[in-house]
Formats: structure tokens, C-alpha cells, sequence
């Protein structure tokens, strides 16, 4: 089970409250989301400490979040009835980007897929309210608030089968968000890679979890379990991700 208790010192202002997930067992879809999601907060936090946000309240469409939520943004889904051309706009709020890996071999090409718009006809139609009825229509997913702590879900897990797909997704130390905004034409969205989570194992249902993390010294480390060992950003960058995560 995940353990937050072990506390491991990477800088004078750098401490992560974070043990690694450990020898997971019947590890179903919606489990994993759980899991992921304390690990996240974990990880998130303690950059949030670092960083000095911890505390303090930022506004977003009119809604108030702490420091303890800047891990969570949000995605605009953008519908456009073919008929009527009438576009049907809604707001979800998320904690992760979930990108389908099956067809791309690295980050930017998952998020440049996240984006590109789908075509929805036939039994997978769009009933649009000014029409009513079903219609062909195309929808988009892109990110409406940018938030500090981005996080990315590789999805490695077959949502039937719980088999992994180990492939090799390539992924940058550096980030710009903007092409992916719903705003693509702003200043650019500047985000770094700090920690990277890998799970080693052939299935969602077994397997241990162990993560690279970077220091407030700007050095990089291999946490795996109660093991910490310096190690070079080459190596964090080689990984087969399941979670990456970037801040801002």
C-alpha cells in the first residue's frame, strides 16, 4: 500500500513525505486512479512546499482554489453540429492528462493527438439540442486552465485486460503547454519535468512502483522504497513513464 510516513531530504528546502507504491495486487481501473491521485497529491505538495505556494488562493472562473488544488485544471470539450454549425461548449475540471499511447512514441505527439479533433457520425453521433436529433458532428478536447503542477498519465493499462503496454513513449525535460490551450496564440506555457513515475511489471493487476525525482539543487534522484540514489536527468529521461510530472 502506499506510505507517505518516510521522509527523504533531497536539498536544505527540498523534503518529499512520499513512499513509493509497493508490490500492488489486484490493482483494478478505478483503483488505479486512486492510487495515482494520492501519489500525485503527494508529489505535488511537497513541490508546492518548496515552491512556497502552500497557503495561498488563486481564482479561476470565478471559483477560489488553495495552493492544495493547483495540481487540478481544466479541459474545454468543444462539440460542432456539421448541420446546424451550432458549438456546444463544456467545462470539466481534471487532475491529470490521460494520453493514449498505442499509436505515438512520445509526449508531444500524445497531447498533439489529445487535441486533434474527433468525428462523431453513424452509432457514435451527437444529439444536438438545436436540431434535435442525432447529427454528425466533431468534438475537441483542449486545456482552459493551465495549472502549476501538470501532470500526464501514459496510459500503459489495457482498461479490459489490465495488460501493460511497455513500449517506449519519449518524453521532454522541457514543456510549452500553449499549443494544447484553448488560447493556442498566448505567451508560451513554460512547464519542467520534476518527477517521473514508473511501474515495473506486466499488468495492472501485480507489479512495484518506483520514481525519479528532481532536488531543489536541480539534482535528480531514484526513490524506490527506502532506497534514494543520485542519478543524472539521462537517466530519469530514458524511462518508461507512466506518470510524468511538470511544474511551472
Amino acid at each position: 500500500m502506499l506510505c507517505l510516513t518516510t521522509c527523504f531530504q533531497l536539498g536544505p528546502l527540498f523534503s518529499i513525505h512520499y513512499r513509493c507504491l509497493s508490490n500492488i495486487w489486484g490493482l483494478s481501473e478505478i483503483q488505479r486512479y486512486v492510487s495515482t491521485t494520492i501519489t500525485l497529491f503527494g508529489i505535488a505538495y511537497a513541490l508546492l512546499l518548496v515552491l512556497g505556494l502552500v497557503g495561498q488562493v488563486q481564482c479561476v472562473n470565478g471559483q477560489c482554489w488553495s495552493a492544495h488544488h493547483c495540481s487540478q485544471f481544466g479541459f474545454f470539450l468543444s462539440v460542432t453540429c456539421f448541420s446546424c454549425k451550432t458549438i456546444s461548449d463544456s467545462y470539466e475540471a481534471f487532475l491529470d492528462v490521460p494520453l493514449d499511447i498505442k499509436a505515438v512514441s512520445s509526449l508531444t505527439a500524445g497531447l498533439e493527438g489529445f487535441v486533434t479533433p474527433e468525428y462523431l457520425d453513424g452509432d457514435n453521433c451527437f444529439k444536438c439540442n438545436k436540431c434535435k436529433k442525432n447529427v454528425a458532428a466533431s468534438k475537441r478536447f483542449t486545456v482552459h486552465c493551465a495549472p502549476k503542477v501538470l501532470t500526464v498519465c501514459l496510459k500503459r493499462f489495457d482498461c479490459f485486460t489490465g495488460g501493460k503496454i511497455s513500449k517506449v513513449v519519449e518524453y521532454p525535460e522541457y514543456l510549452d503547454l500553449r499549443p494544447y490551450m484553448s488560447q493556442a496564440d498566448g505567451e508560451p506555457l513554460h512547464y519542467s519535468l520534476y518527477a517521473v513515475l514508473v511501474h515495473s511489471g506486466v499488468s495492472c493487476h501485480g507489479g512495484h512502483y518506483f520514481c525519479y525525482a528532481k532536488a531543489s539543487n536541480g539534482l535528480w534522484y531514484q526513490m524506490d522504497d527506502e532506497s534514494v540514489e543520485l542519478c543524472c536527468i539521462d537517466t530519469a529521461l530514458r524511462q518508461r513513464a507512466y506518470l510524468l510530472f511538470y511544474a511551472r
